[in-house]
């Protein structure tokens, strides 16, 4: 039975290739949209004010997808890490030693994606207030991990 139970730690391997596959997918899909923003300003040749405000806008979502592609890749790095094998040659910064490790790695990431995302709201604000509710629901998301991570070490 006990090796049964072992053997089924390879389940786990679907979660890992989903993982990476959607960071390959979503860095990828980063990496499209620079060339599209490129080929639009070439294209364009206007320097406005709007134009600016545009590729401010552009850049931050295309900063926000490699955050969120680098949670999926460091999730997956981590679970076949911890669950399949600890074979993989990773900088020491990114070692996984136990779930709680890649839950601290995973909720540092996403508290920068969530800023970043806040920031992104900001910077195409229409002058609605629906800004100030959404930036309390981020600050709420945050503050809420925070406290997980510092209840985790403390």
């Amino acid at each position: 039975m006990g090796r049964f139970i072992a053997a089924l730690r390879f389940v786990l391997l679907g979660a890992v290739f989903g993982c990476l596959a959607v960071a390959a997918l979503v860095v990828a899909f980063g990496l499209v949209r620079i060339a599209t923003l490129v080929a639009d300003l070439v294209g364009g040749g206007v320097a406005s004010g709007a134009a600016g405000k545009g590729l401010l806008l552009a850049a931050i979502e295309i900063v926000d997808l490699f955050l969120v592609g680098t949670v999926a890749y460091i999730t997956g790095v981590g679970l076949y890490t911890l669950f399949v094998g600890g074979d993989v040659p990773l900088p020491v910064r990114l070692g996984v030693e136990s779930l709680d490790d890649l839950k601290q790695k995973i909720i540092g990431v996403l508290v920068v994606a969530l800023g970043v995302l806040a920031l992104g709201q900001a910077a195409g604000w229409d002058g609605s207030a629906g800004l100030a509710y959404f930036g309390v629901g981020v600050a709420a998301v945050i503050v809420a991990l925070a406290f997980f991570l510092r209840q985790k070490s403390g």
